[in-house]
C-alpha cells in the first residue's frame, strides 16, 4: 500500500504583518523613561507605565488591577462560579475609561485604540494614532486581578503636558487627573541605538 503525498511548495503570498509604523521598530532598542503614575481607589488601582521612546513614537502600558475577595472552598470547587466570576473581573476591567490629552490638542480614549491593521501596504495616517498591540488578563495572588494594554502611539509628542483622565465606575470615586512632561519621553527618544 502505497501513499501520494503532494510535493511541498513554499508559500506564495507573503503572511499578513502589520505596517512599520504600526509597531514600536524591531531593530532599535527603546530610550527608556523613568514614567510611573498611579491612581489608586478602594477596589483597585490604575498604573501607567513601562513607556518606551523611538523617534517614530512611544509606547506605553496601562494597567487596572481589581482586588478580589477570596473564594470560598465550596465556591472554588464549583467551576460554574469561578467561571462566571472571571467574566465579570473582565467586564469590570472593561469599564475603565482612560483619556490622554496632548498640549496640541490631539487627544485618544484607550478603549478606542484599534488593533494594528495586517496589510503591510496599509498608508502611514496622517498625525498621532494609537494602536492597542495586545491585551493580557490574569491574577496576582488570590487578590488581584490584573488586565495590561500595550499601546504604541505612532508619533512624538510635541514638547508640554500630558493631561492623564482616568474614570472607573465603582471602583475609583469620580474622575481622576494626574500629567507629566513630555520632554522625558522626546528626550528619551534621542538615547535609541541600533538593537545590532
Amino acid at each position: 500500500m502505497s501513499f501520494g503525498f503532494r510535493r511541498y511548495e513554499p508559500p506564495t503570498s507573503q503572511a499578513l504583518l502589520a505596517p512599520a509604523w504600526a509597531q514600536a521598530p524591531r531593530d532599535l532598542v527603546p530610550g527608556l523613561t523613568g514614567i510611573r503614575l498611579e491612581v489608586v481607589g478602594s477596589g483597585g488601582s490604575v498604573r501607567i507605565h513601562s513607556i518606551e521612546a523611538y523617534p517614530s513614537g512611544f509606547l506605553m502600558t496601562i494597567e487596572s488591577r481589581l482586588a478580589q475577595r477570596r473564594l470560598s472552598a465550596a465556591e472554588l470547587r464549583s467551576a460554574a462560579r469561578v467561571r462566571h466570576q472571571s467574566t465579570n473581573e473582565r467586564e469590570i476591567h472593561d469599564r475603565l475609561l482612560v483619556n490622554i490629552a496632548f498640549t496640541d490638542r490631539t487627544s485618544f480614549r484607550i478603549e478606542d485604540a484599534k488593533w494594528p491593521p495586517r496589510d503591510p501596504s496599509t498608508p502611514a495616517p496622517r498625525g498621532m494614532q494609537v494602536i492597542l498591540l495586545y491585551h493580557s488578563g490574569g491574577s496576582a495572588g488570590d487578590f488581584v486581578s490584573i488586565m495590561a494594554r500595550r499601546l504604541w502611539f505612532t508619533r512624538l509628542p510635541s514638547s508640554g503636558q500630558v493631561s492623564v483622565t482616568v474614570a472607573w465606575t465603582g471602583i475609583l470615586a469620580g474622575r481622576r487627573r494626574l500629567s507629566f512632561n513630555t520632554d522625558t519621553i522626546i528626550e528619551a527618544a534621542s538615547t535609541v541605538v541600533p538593537a545590532w
